[in-house]
C-alpha cells in the first residue's frame, strides 16, 4: 500500500509541475490470446540531450487480467548502443481487487512513471523495449502497452 501511495504521489507531483509537452506517445497492441513472455514491445524515440524528460509506461488492461500487480522488464538502448536494463513492479489493482488508474467498463489504463526528470546524455534515437516479467508464459488480459515521453 505504501508503494501505491508513493506511485500516486509521484504522478500527482509530476502532473502539477509547470507546462509539460508530450514529445512521444505510442501504444503497441497486445494479441487478445495473450502477451507471450518472449515478445517485446519496441519504441524508437528521437530525443535531445540535456532536455529534462519524464518517461512513462502506460498499460491498458481488461477485466480478465488475473493479477493485482505486474512486473515489467524495460531496456533502452542509447544512440551509442549502450543498453540500460530495469525491472519494474507496480500495482494495477488494490487489495480489494478494484482497478487503479482510469477507465470504465472492461478496459482500464494505468500510467507508471518510469524515469522522472531524466536528462539523456546524447541526442539521437533511443530504442525502448518492454517485456512482461510475470510467471505466465502467455499473459492474458493486457490490451496495450504504451510509452509516453514528456518534457519537464
Amino acid at each position: 500500500m505504501n508503494r501505491l501511495l508513493l506511485y500516486l504521489s509521484l504522478i500527482l507531483i509530476i502532473s502539477a509541475c509547470g507546462k509539460r509537452t508530450t514529445v512521444y506517445n505510442q501504444y503497441k497492441e497486445i494479441p487478445s490470446k495473450g502477451w507471450d513472455k518472449d515478445s517485446a514491445a519496441h519504441f524508437d524515440v528521437t530525443l535531445e540531450k540535456e532536455t529534462p524528460f519524464s518517461v512513462l509506461i502506460n498499460i491498458r488492461n481488461r477485466n480478465d487480467y488475473k493479477s493485482q500487480n505486474m512486473w515489467l522488464f524495460v531496456n533502452y538502448q542509447t544512440p551509442e548502443k549502450k543498453i540500460i536494463k530495469d525491472t519494474l513492479n507496480f500495482y494495477l489493482a488494490d487489495n480489494q481487487g478494484r482497478w487503479l488508474g482510469s477507465g470504465f467498463g472492461s478496459l482500464h489504463e494505468m500510467q507508471v512513471v518510469y524515469l522522472p526528470k531524466v536528462k539523456f546524455p546524447t541526442s539521437g534515437t533511443y530504442t525502448f523495449e518492454i517485456k512482461h516479467g510475470m510467471r505466465d508464459s502467455s499473459l492474458v488480459g493486457i490490451n496495450d502497452i504504451g510509452l509516453e515521453i514528456l518534457t519537464d
